[in-house]
């Protein structure tokens, strides 16, 4: 899945259409960490007084830096990276 995502991100650099796409499905995307972000809330593990959205778009910000480092240096492994989000975020 990273290769197609790499490829994804880099012709909707330069081709409008695409970028479109990618940017309709990438918010897409964002509204589900949002969702999570106020479960989170209703469950009290998420101040009452973040923003949902806020919250979302930083979560959603760890895929490419977790795509971008497993290209690079070949790490983390999914497991790991999957226990420090979750360590993050309980």
């Amino acid at each position: 899945i990273l290769r197609p995502a790499r490829q994804g991100w880099a012709e909707a650099m330069r081709d409008p259409a695409l970028a479109e796409v990618v940017g309709a499905k990438y918010a897409q995307m964002r509204g589900h960490f949002a969702v999570l972000a106020r479960r989170a809330q209703a469950a009290g593990k998420l101040p009452a007084d973040a923003d949902p959205e806020s919250v979302g778009a930083v979560l959603f910000g760890t895929i490419p830096g977790y795509a971008l480092q497993r290209v690079l240096s070949d790490g983390p492994d999914k497991k790991s990276y999957l226990d420090g989000v979750r360590a993050l975020i309980e």
